[in-house]
């Protein structure tokens, strides 16, 4: 990105704007002044005339209804002009683009949100204007991108986006998730520890989930909204600042430096430490998870998160019943940023399996024996009619070879005993990664 070439303190004073540079850009402009990189048309008219263009396509969220490429318009007005003006060799504003400027598809005031266009939107403003989009690379957001790789090895909670002039913003989504990490993790949402006040802990509750639900929207197109991180950063020490619970808010990331933090998804170590977070803060266990001696990261993390959102969440008040429950969904499909693969299939398995009745949300995997056969999801009809399958399977096989050795037999015993379980005691299966050593997902099996 063009703020890599910029000094820090000279990027406001030059009011620079952001820019995708490839290797040969940097090659070119090592040893030029910052002020020819502080705009895309700069560095082509005194650096390199010749530049690759790059056009940075917004990241998608799970949550996001639609999933259409989206683009910042002012980046994209940027290239269109300086393409324009690359083929006609002037340095005017070509007419053809006079026109876009007063009627930018705005989201809403220009000091809070961004502008955003569609990748149709795009392709009409080419064609309007005559400009060949084989000139222009769509490329991802490799800033957000780092971002996410760093969540799924636990070291990164503050998801963001670097806007045209710099700054940090995020969606609407995202803003939830960042008030998620810093006002209800590390807090205990079963029991009021405040020693001052009798209703504290619901008091506390009560205003987060309001800031959240300010935050959360039915429209689908406001989930593409921008809204400034330091927005969301007053309201996070608004929060803290006026109430008390937060006192009783426990340091997380000293406790999660075993299980989130440098421990790659596929990574399978003891239960111990699950168990023990668990009991710590408390939060609902995932039963099945919690018998296995061992599992991989990745269960231990989305079955940890996903208990903390269920504790927090609570009895939804019926006056926001409705908010309540899309606030829980975009709680779980936020986190879609420690999945690495199916991630979709993920959060719709886990959608799916939440349960809202008047003593709150619960989870099926968290449910007792007698609680989970009343509430059975089709998953556990699945898993049970494939199991009975696998029995009538097993019991022809042993007709036909005679009995088995009793050292075969034990061995057999043994494995499924250690058998890999997801966070929904489902059998998992094993995949081969990029690399052709294997890794653990949360493909669902029913051999």
């Amino acid at each position: 990105m063009s703020f890599s070439a910029i000094r820090q303190s000279k990027w406001d004073e030059l009011k620079a704007t952001m820019f995708y540079l490839d290797s040969n850009d940097f090659e070119k402009c090592r040893l030029q002044k910052n002020e020819c990189c502080a705009s895309l048309n700069g560095f082509v008219e005194n650096i390199n005339p010749e530049k690759r263009i790059y056009m940075r396509q917004l990241p998608i969220l799970v949550s996001m209804a639609d999933k259409e490429p989206r683009f910042l318009f002012e980046e994209v007005f940027e290239i269109a002009s300086l393409l324009l003006r690359r083929s006609s060799k002037s340095k005017e504003l070509p007419e053809k683009l006079k026109m876009y400027p007063g009627t930018m598809w705005a989201c809403g005031p220009k000091n809070t949100l961004l502008e955003v266009i569609t990748l149709t939107e795009v392709k009409q403003l080419f064609e309007d204007a005559d400009i060949d989009k084989r000139l222009v690379t769509i490329t991802p957001d490799v800033e957000f991108s780092s971002l996410i790789d760093m969540c799924r090895i636990g070291a990164c909670q503050n998801l963001h986006f670097t806007d045209y002039r710099g700054k940090s913003s995020v969606y609407r989504a995202l803003a939830i998730h960042r008030i998620f990490c810093e006002c209800v993790l590390g807090l205990n949402w079963a029991t009021n520890t405040c020693r001052e006040h009798l209703n504290c802990k619901e008091d506390c509750r009560k205003k987060v989930i309001d800031v959240m639900i300010k935050y959360s929207s039915k429209e689908e197109a406001s989930s593409m909204d921008f809204i400034p991180m330091e927005t969301v950063q007053m309201e996070i020490a608004k929060l803290k600042r006026e109430e008390c619970y937060f006192k009783e808010q426990r340091e997380v990331n000293l406790q999660f430096n075993y299980l989130f933090q440098g421990l790659s998804n596929d990574k399978i170590i003891s239960l111990d430490l699950y168990n023990t977070m668990t009991d710590y803060f408390p939060i609902p266990k995932n039963e099945a998870l919690s018998e296995l001696n061992c599992a991989p990261v990745q269960g231990m993390r989305l079955s940890f998160l996903l208990g903390w959102i269920v504790q927090f969440i609570g009895v939804i008040d019926k006056d926001i019943e409705s908010q309540g429950v899309s606030l829980a969904n975009v709680l779980v499909s936020n986190l879609e940023f420690l999945i690495e693969k199916d991630v979709e299939k993920t959060i719709e398995f886990m959608r799916n399996e939440m349960v809202f009745d008047r003593k709150g949300l619960t989870v099926r995997a968290f449910m007792s024996d007698e609680t989970q056969d009343k509430t059975q999801s089709k998953y556990d009809r699945m898993a049970e009619k494939a199991k009975l399958r696998k029995q009538a399977v097993q019991q022809k096989k042993n007709k036909k070879g005679g009995k088995q050795k009793l050292e075969k037999e034990k061995a057999e015993n043994d494995y499924s005993e250690t058998e890999l379980k997801d966070l929904f005691n489902e059998t998992m299966t094993l995949l081969a990664s990029k690399s052709g050593s294997e890794t653990v997902c949360l493909k669902i099996s029913f051999e």
